[in-house]
């Protein structure tokens, strides 16, 4: 298998992502590292990202909770390691939202 193919037989078995106030207030970075409201939540299948965060912080999200369900076994720490190391790589080379994610047909 080449490193342009994917495990996945289609698109039917990727994740869901929806975009949903995750708490009362928007998420933001303490000095320890955390958040008092989540940027994202994951479960098999489906990933919920708070969509009042800035693009670069949503990169890193997606990321993250994307990690999380490809990759099970990886730690928390793991998953922060590798999520943070993609998406800052992904924002230096220009990689941007550009549309609301509805589907096209």
């Amino acid at each position: 298998m080449s490193r342009r193919t994917s495990n996945r037989k289609n698109s039917n078995s990727l994740p869901k992502v929806i975009y949903v106030k995750l708490g009362r207030t928007k998420p933001e970075r303490l000095k320890d590292g955390y958040s008092r409201t989540d940027f994202g939540q994951w479960q098999k299948g489906l990933i919920k990202i708070d969509p009042r965060q800035n693009a670069q912080e949503m990169l890193d999200t997606i990321v993250h909770e994307v990690l999380h369900e490809a990759l099970e076994e990886l730690t928390e720490e793991g998953v922060e390691r590798v999520s943070g190391m993609l998406s800052a790589v992904l924002w230096r080379e220009g990689y941007r939202k550009t549309s609301e994610g509805k589907e096209r047909a």
